[in-house]
């Protein structure tokens, strides 16, 4: 077992097992998700989110698209009107 500071709070953090540069771990005092940036000696930095490779931009609604086509078209409605 090692021991390293937290980042967010400065309590100390015990590493169990190997430590390897990029080992997840997790601040008991704080919760701060932290992971190995240093071996020697033990340095923690904040956790590199995960991509979650299930989103795509297929997710979001398609509201926001059709919103700006309207605008869009009433802008050029206007224009429209204007030189007639």
């Amino acid at each position: 077992m090692a021991i390293a500071n937290c980042i967010e709070c400065d309590e100390e953090v015990e590493i169990m097992g190997r430590i390897t540069l990029g080992k997840k771990v997790t601040c008991q005092s704080c919760g701060a998700e932290l992971e190995v940036a240093n071996v020697n000696p033990i340095e923690l930095d904040w956790a590199e989110e995960e991509y979650d490779e299930g989103w795509d931009d297929d997710d979001f609604s398609d509201e926001e698209d059709e919103e700006d086509e309207n605008i869009e078209t009433e802008e050029e409605d206007e224009f429209d009107d204007e030189w007639k």
